[in-house]
C-alpha cells in the first residue's frame, strides 16, 4: 500500500467504527517502512478527525491506539 492508500484505509475504518459508536481503533505496524507510513497517515488524518493517540513501540513493531472524539 502506498501512503495515500494507508491514510484512506485508516479514515474509512475510523468512520465505520464511529458510525457504530466505537471510539477506539488500534493500528499495528511491523517494519520501519510500514511504521513511517502509518505515522504519516495518522498525522494527516489528525487534520480532519479529532482523536487522542497513544503509541507503543518496541524495535520495529509499533501499535498506535486512537481514541476518537465524537464527530457529530
Amino acid at each position: 500500500m502506498n501512503k495515500g492508500d494507508v491514510q484512506e484505509a485508516i479514515a474509512k475504518k475510523a468512520n465505520k467504527l464511529t458510525s457504530y459508536g466505537i471510539k477506539k481503533l488500534n493500528i499495528h505496524a511491523i517494519g520501519r517502512r510500514n511504521i513511517n507510513k502509518i505515522l504519516n497517515a495518522v498525522d494527516k488524518l489528525s487534520l480532519t478527525l479529532k482523536f487522542d493517540k497513544y503509541i507503543e513501540s518496541e524495535g520495529e513493531v509499533m501499535v498506535i491506539k486512537l481514541t476518537i472524539f465524537d464527530t457529530s
